[in-house]
């Protein structure tokens, strides 16, 4: 190798090594030529930073192009870029407008790159999901609905997607018996891309031009009409400890039968809205937007009591909301119904002894035994929740919770006969 001092005026031409290189101090030579790399030059500065660069000329004219900077672009890739821009200048090519143009369609491509994934269905579906989510209550289940069946497509871009791929979205969730699911799915897609031509989405591009729902048609729906007897009910509370759902999982769904109120209200049921033996559900939490209060009988107070800790009644950390999912509750009740679709056949097994149903069929059970004991129909009402529109109904509310709190007594203790053996717990504070 040759050698070179580092005193202004000595040869500062060299074969240079990574060991030199990594070693070169800033003193008084503060450029250094690679000798087998004619062009290839080393710059320190006085602060020690070591950057490569090609020193060439073309046409007469003395040009540079900047590599990169030690250590991040080694020895060897500065030698390799100067093979490529030596080449380049043989040829009579500017390696430097070259590179120029070169990190200009790279930008361009960087650019499109960016486009096409700020056009994917996933960004979509973000940005619709964050936009309703201001209104909307239920923007949670929307949300899931639109990120579970549209899977298969998220990653492509939203004017992809065609009337063909929502139909087969839809035809797999009818031939597994889930038409009303398959309804609120196309609802949801119709809506999302609904929004989006209105918005001009993205960013006012006007990027979308069709709907790919659009005149796509919702299966009829049969109204369900699932009501447990006292036979089923006695069956189920009998089976329940052995149905291999969790004792709080059992609870949750007694709980719901003893207040009728729907499962998702019960599952997100907090604390700090109960007051002695009424359960106060504000108006944010409820279906209908309306506030409605519940009046616990002694069975569903001995089954709280027993879950005092937390901000809610039937925790789950390792939630987003803390509490019990109401799908993985109905999840797991029909896993224990036999009825998952994602368990082989041959082992689905009923452990509840009664034919499929749902937590809602609960609430309908309630309806049901009202009307069997031929409950005035504003007291039924009052007891449900259901909305009432007429200015008397709303006023006239107050009168009936005397005659709604004896009812849910009258229930509470009709579902603690049913459960003779008291294999659920269900006793009262008196018992």
């Amino acid at each position: 190798m040759a050698t070179a001092k580092d005193i202004t005026g000595y040869n500062r031409t060299l074969n240079m090594t990574d060991t030199w290189v990594k070693g070169k101090k800033p003193l008084a030579a503060p450029e250094w030529s690679d000798q087998s790399y004619r062009g290839l030059r080393l710059r320190v500065s006085p602060k020690g930073r070591k950057t490569w660069y090609y020193r060439f000329t073309l046409n007469a004219k003395v040009r540079k192009v900047t590599i990169g900077t030690y250590p991040a672009t080694s020895l060897q890739d500065a030698r390799g870029a100067w093979v490529e821009m030596s080449a380049l200048r043989k040829k009579g090519i500017d390696p430097a407008r070259h590179l120029e143009a070169e990190a200009a369609e790279n930008r361009q491509a960087e650019l499109e790159t960016a486009k096409q994934q700020d056009a994917t269905l996933a960004r979509l579906v973000a940005d619709y999901v964050d936009e309703i989510s201001r209104t909307h209550k239920s923007w949670a289940k929307t949300e899931s609905t639109l990120n579970r069946y549209l899977a298969p497509y998220l990653i492509h871009r939203a004017d992809e997607v065609t009337r063909g791929d929502v139909r087969d979205v839809l035809a797999k969730l009818r031939d597994a018996g889930k038409d009303t699911t398959a309804n609120r799915a196309l609802a949801a897609i119709r809506a999302m891309y609904n929004w989006a031509l209105t918005e001009d989405w993205p960013k006012r591009q006007g990027f979308l031009t069709a709907n790919p729902a659009w005149q796509i048609k919702a299966t009829k729906e049969t109204s369900r009409q699932r009501v447990l007897s006292d036979k089923e009910l006695r069956t189920i509370l009998k089976k329940l400890p052995k149905s291999g759902l969790s004792e709080a999982v059992q609870e949750l769904l007694v709980v719901t039968l003893l207040t009728g109120c729907r499962i998702g209200e019960v599952c997100a049921m907090q604390w700090k809205h109960i007051h002695d033996d009424e359960w106060r559900l504000p108006a944010e939490l409820t279906k209908n937007g309306r506030a409605h209060t519940v009046y616990l009988s002694e069975q569903a107070q001995a089954i709280l009591n027993r879950h005092k800790s937390g901000a809610y009644v039937f925790s789950n950390p390792g939630t987003h909301h803390g509490y019990m999912r109401r799908d993985s509750v109905e999840w797991m009740l029909r896993r224990a119904l036999g009825v998952d679709v994602k368990v082989p056949k041959a082992e689905r097994v009923n452990r509840l002894g009664v034919e499929p149903f749902t937590p809602h069929d609960m609430r309908r059970s309630l309806a049901t035994w009202l009307g069997e004991n031929q409950v005035d129909e504003k007291i039924h009402d009052r007891m449900l929740n259901h909305h009432k529109s007429t200015i008397s109904a709303v006023y006239n509310v107050a009168k009936y919770n005397k005659p709604a709190r004896e009812w849910w007594t009258n229930w509470g203790n009709h579902v603690q006969a049913l459960s003779a053996d008291n294999v659920v717990p269900l006793k009262t504070k008196g018992v």
